[in-house]
């Protein structure tokens, strides 16, 4: 024990380097756990590779045409799927063609069947080299999800979607689980510097206290 705090005095910085090794833990545990999880819905039929059929989805500022493609007929164009028999959702790829820019592709999704779509559970797709997009949803419970395939401005006027695919659970390296997405990584990278700069401060405030003492 005196070699292990010896050693620590000797670090510059042991509360940071602390609270990022706890977090490198936290980040490796989960990335295992959610390999597993996976695992054990693939074994048990739950997480399978299923086609949707866009035309049996809730259908919002976006209808078929008559060439068998879809056209947006307001701003704000929107696919719904519920979940039916609480399967497991990993991933949801879109194969399409636009007849003019997307601009934003998002898919929203909710935990529970009564829940609100909202902004806070939003992933953005990952644009392919062969110009589809994916999708990758955190790991849980996942109720419905809400596609926006496209946003188009008030100056574009209608936007046509041509070869529309889409496609539930798409095989995805074994990597994926320990990708934390943009917001995940943010928090790796923020959170433990400010728990170690306040563990520092009651540390510095512990220490002034003790030499105040008579």
């Amino acid at each position: 024990m005196k070699r292990l705090r010896a050693w620590a005095r000797g670090l510059r910085a042991p509360i940071p380097l602390a609270c990022y090794g706890l977090a490198f833990v936290f980040w490796l545990g989960s990335g295992l756990a959610v390999l597993g999880w996976e695992s054990a819905g693939r074994a048990g039929g739950r997480l399978v590779s299923t086609a949707l059929d866009p035309a049996a989805l809730e259908q919002v500022d976006i209808a078929p045409d008559e060439t068998g493609g879809w056209v947006t007929t307001g701003g704000d164009p929107q696919l719904i799927w519920r979940n039916p028999d609480g399967r497991m959702v990993r991933s949801l790829l879109m194969e399409v063609t636009f007849s003019q820019t997307p601009r934003e592709v998002c898919l929203y999704y909710t935990t529970r069947a009564d829940e609100p779509f909202s902004s806070g559970k939003r992933v953005f797709g990952e644009k392919q080299d062969d110009a589809s997009y994916r999708f990758r949803l955190p790991a849980g419970s996942i109720a419905a999800l809400r596609l926006d395939p496209c946003s188009p401005a008030a100056e574009q006027g209608a936007i046509t979607l041509t070869d529309l695919t889409l496609t539930l659970n798409v095989d995805t390296p074994w990597y994926a689980a320990f990708n934390p997405g943009w917001s995940g990584l943010f928090g790796y990278l923020v959170w433990p510097g400010l728990a170690a700069a306040a563990l520092r401060w009651v540390w510095d405030g512990a220490r002034w206290l003790r030499r105040r003492k008579p």
